[in-house]
């Protein structure tokens, strides 16, 4: 076979950028469409001696000028006649382009980006609901000039390429009345049947350049780490500067509006503040909600872990999507002034940081209970990808300000009595809850390596979903648990085998465990065979559920992991949970600090969290993809601020003033607590 090839941009002399080049409708094959098609010439098992692709720029020369060309070239030469016409016009024309222009009546009226419309994606992935169904097939049909369409059609041929090969057996009379939209002849990606590893045919992973993090036990990334690999339980007796633990405690339960924990996961000092190095007055910072102070700081250590400052980043597009629920910092004080919607507007933990740090992008709170962290990276990553922003920061905060949230979970059933999360463990009990904060600073992957950016992870895919209607609103879905991840999966486009870790949501309950270790028991089985490939562990055991902040805290664990390559173990599983059986599952307990080799030397983890009420998130992260100049090699102490003691000085007890804390063994817990005679 002869062929006659067009200019190859990555191949040989590179791209022809001629003028009178391009003005004939000639433009540059990338390896991969020149790849396809010879794909195609030999798949058709051609035996002429020539043969004439001709690639038309996509603006210059509509499609039925090309398919003339090319029948008047064939016309000239007998030998590549039968070929030209027969295979490469009726070919491109009832397959690819069928396909393709169908996508393009799906993007338009989903509005969404035609590569994110998969030729085997299920129409329902898509949210695609009754209206929009007669809104596409009116549209099929004004095209293809048929009345009537009916709408069982889209219901029974649920994706692109059943659809499309239902249209042209049907009415192939009517695609050739019709000139089909010009499009690259380049196979739409199968994503949920071949899983291939092309990072660039439609869509850019996302970097994750720098992190940072306040959590139990831990001021930093190194102390989290440490903490991580030893093991350790991070949860401590509820300090005496949050509440009176006494008054609310009843061990056994009996009693109603008390706790049945006084353990939990508490951070240091956040009554201090370098309210100077955020140039906020210093009025102002003590009526700030200790939660937009966390964020503050962890954004600002998460900026300087990845190399940059506010001077650099000020009047730039970057995202904010910080996780956080509805604080009761309100209720601590009872003064009213210009500066207290700044201080305890929910909005303003994300808005705050904008503001100072002069960010132009997308600035959202987002609450969705437990998976707060997770949807607030997935936003982040979304607006990413769609050109909202050049750079984001993501991730959560929580703080437990005072006993109301144990008051509350513990008449739900939900706290452990011991404070010891106990996931996979027989005698899993209910969850330890713990606060902090994590922030990841976000960058598209071809960005980042172009900016020379150290790079930690790889967001390869990521997915939300709710539970729908279930037995309870605080029930799991295991289906849809499952749905989510295989969701992620198709978005990531990755061989599902190479996942060899899973940070779970485990909250430790002897019913919600198993059903997530079944869940993605029975997805992995769909892809292969083998047991035990997969480890699966929960940062919950040493720190407690961080509740907003639950799902970043897995994700810089599973990011600090891949930079050491090594797993930590999980912690307080004596004996695993009988109502799942690991010894038939691809899954395996990580409960002691291992060498992490991966699949094929790829190290690629996925992370659950699933929200009370429903909303569900998965990201699935590894190191492919990492260019050796950008692997992180050492990660740094960060030691930005000075504090100093910041919080109101007025109370619910009227008290006007209290004296600042000198010590640091002197708790401001008179603040909240002290008692007054009447």
């Amino acid at each position: 076979i002869s062929i006659t090839w067009p200019s190859w941009k990555d191949t040989g002399m590179g791209e022809v950028k001629s003028k009178v080049y391009q003005n004939m409708g000639l433009d540059t094959l990338s390896n991969r469409e020149g790849v396809y098609l010879l794909d195609q010439i030999l798949e058709n098992q051609c035996d002429k001696n020539i043969i004439l692709p001709v690639l038309t720029g996509l603006n210059e020369v509509e499609n039925k000028n090309i398919i003339n060309h090319l029948k008047q070239a064939a016309m000239i030469d007998k030998k590549v006649s039968s070929y030209t016409d027969n295979n490469v016009v009726k070919g491109l024309l009832e397959n690819e382009e069928i396909l393709i222009w169908l996508r393009d009546i799906f993007s338009e009226e989903l509005k969404l980006k035609p590569e994110m419309i998969g030729e085997n994606t299920q129409f329902q992935e898509l949210g695609i609901d009754s209206v929009l169904i007669m809104q596409i097939l009116t549209k099929i049909g004004q095209k293809l000039n048929v009345p009537n369409i009916e709408p069982w059609i889209i219901l029974e041929h649920s994706t692109l390429a059943s659809l499309s090969s239902y249209l042209k057996k049907n009415y192939i009379a009517n695609f050739e009345k019709i000139d089909l939209k010009e499009k690259m002849p380049l196979k739409i990606n199968d994503n949920s049947q071949n899983f291939q590893n092309d990072k660039t045919l439609f869509k850019d992973k996302i970097a994750i350049i720098g992190m940072a993090c306040h959590f139990p036990k831990a001021n930093d990334l190194r102390e989290f780490w440490l903490n991580l690999r030893m093991g350790k339980s991070c949860i401590s007796e509820i300090p005496r500067s949050r509440w009176l633990m006494n008054e609310f405690y009843d061990p056994k339960g009996n009693k109603s509006g008390k706790s049945i924990s006084k353990w939990g996961g508490f951070i240091d000092d956040i009554d201090l503040f370098d309210y100077e190095y955020f140039k906020i007055e210093k009025k102002l910072a003590e009526q700030l909600d200790p939660l937009q102070k966390q964020w503050l700081e962890v954004s600002a250590e998460a900026i300087y872990n990845a190399g940059y400052n506010k001077e650099l980043l000020s009047g730039t597009s970057v995202g904010v999507f910080a996780g956080a629920r509805t604080s009761n910092f309100s209720t601590k004080y009872n003064f009213f002034n210009k500066n207290r919607i700044i201080g305890v507007g929910q909005n303003f933990i994300a808005a705050h940081l904008a503001q100072i740090y002069n960010f132009k992008g997308p600035n959202m709170v987002i609450d969705t209970a437990c998976s707060s962290s997770l949807t607030a990276i997935h936003l982040a990553v979304n607006s990413i990808q769609n050109g909202e922003c050049d750079m984001a920061l993501a991730g959560g905060v929580e703080i437990l300000l005072d006993e109301n949230v144990y008051l509350t979970l513990s008449s739900a059933g939900i706290l452990s009595p011991d404070g010891k999360c106990k996931t996979f463990d027989s005698k899993a009990n209910g969850i330890a809850l713990g606060e902090g904060c994590g922030v990841l600073v976000l960058k598209s992957l071809r960005q980042a390596v172009q900016d020379k950016n150290k790079i930690y992870g790889i967001i390869d895919g990521s997915a939300i979903n709710n539970d729908g209607t279930t037995m309870g609103i605080t029930t799991p879905n295991p289906e849809t648990q499952k749905q989510l991840i295989e969701n992620a999966i198709i978005n990531a486009d990755i061989n599902p085998r190479s996942i060899s870790y899973i940070d779970v949501h485990g909250t430790g309950t002897l019913i919600g465990d198993p059903i997530e270790l079944q869940s993605l028991t029975q997805l992995f089985a769909k892809y292969s065979k083998d047991l035990h490939f997969c480890g699966v562990g929960s940062v919950k055991t040493n720190i407690g559920h961080l509740l907003s902040a639950s799902g970043i805290a897995s994700v810089i664990k599973v990011l600090l992991s891949i930079h050491n390559r090594e797993l930590p173990p999980t912690i307080n599983c004596v004996s695993p949970n009988p109502r799942f059986q690991f010894e038939t599952s691809p899954l395996y307990i990580v409960d002691k600090l291992q060498k992490w080799n991966g699949y094929n030397g790829v190290l690629r983890a996925g992370v659950s969290s699933f929200g009370l009420g429903g909303s569900n998130a998965h990201i699935i992260i590894s190191n492919e993809g990492i260019p050796s100049e950008c692997i992180v090699s050492e990660i740094n102490k960060v030691d930005l601020f000075k504090k100093s003691y910041s919080w109101p000085l007025c109370s619910t007890q009227n008290i006007e003033q209290i004296v600042p804390r000198n010590q640091k063994d002197d708790p401001f817990f008179e603040y909240f607590n002290i008692k007054t005679e009447s």
